[in-house]
């Protein structure tokens, strides 16, 4: 069991008990984990770009992030793609570089109908590239 918790601050302490303090560090976690100003996919883009062909242990380790939110990143980002390993590699590693799709990456919510299709993939109007 987790042992109670004493936090001192300027002015007044804080004594948190044995069972409130896992839900305490799990939302200090989950805190972190969404804080503002952090674009994990920006920095696996420059991890890439420094480090071609990076595994997936490898990127995490670079951009000091949980593997977790390093393989959904890389997973859900058009900007990533599987590569083959390099030479010195084990055949099953999971290796990683920059796609070279030069589109953005689809949103959260997802595109609706023709939207992020080019005028070439028939998405333009009637008799203009259909």
């Amino acid at each position: 069991m987790t042992a109670a918790l004493k936090i001192s601050l300027p002015g007044m302490t804080l004594v948190l008990s044995a069972e409130a303090v896992p839900a305490v560090e799990a939302a200090l976690r989950e805190y972190t984990r969404r804080r503002r100003g952090r674009d994990l996919a920006a920095e696996i883009e420059g991890f890439l770009a420094e480090h071609p062909s990076a595994s997936t242990q490898e990127i995490q380790l670079g951009v000091r992030a949980r593997a977790t939110d390093v393989r959904r990143v890389l997973a859900g980002d058009r900007r990533f793609e599987r590569v083959s390993p390099g030479l010195g590699r084990p055949v099953n590693a999971k290796c990683w570089g920059l796609s070279s799709e030069t589109s953005p990456p689809v949103p959260a919510n997802g595109t609706s109908g023709s939207e992020g299709r080019s005028n070439a993939e028939g998405s333009g109007p009637k008799g203009h590239g259909s």
